[in-house]
C-alpha cells in the first residue's frame, strides 16, 4: 500500500509545474502526507510551495487553515 501512496504523491507533484495555482493539488498532497503516509514534513513542504505559488488570497487562507487543521492532528 505504501508504494501506491508514493505513486500518488509523485503524480500530484508532477501536476504542480503544469498548474501551480491549483489549490486542490496542495490540499491533496498535504492530506495524503499526514493521514496516509504519516509524514508531516511532506505536508509542510507542500504548504510552503503552495504559499509561494498561489496568488489568490482566499485560496492562501484556505491552504493555511487546512495545514493548521492537519498539523493539529499530528
Amino acid at each position: 500500500m505504501e508504494r501506491k501512496y508514493d505513486e500518488a504523491l509523485s503524480l500530484f507533484r508532477e501536476m504542480i509545474p503544469r498548474d501551480p495555482e491549483r489549490l486542490e493539488i496542495y490540499l491533496r498532497i498535504m492530506k495524503l502526507a499526514v493521514k496516509q503516509m504519516k509524514q508531516p514534513e511532506i505536508a509542510r513542504d507542500a504548504f510552503h510551495t503552495g504559499l509561494e505559488n498561489l496568488t489568490d488570497l482566499k485560496e492562501r487562507k484556505i491552504l493555511a487553515a487546512e495545514y493548521k487543521s492537519l498539523m493539529s492532528s499530528v
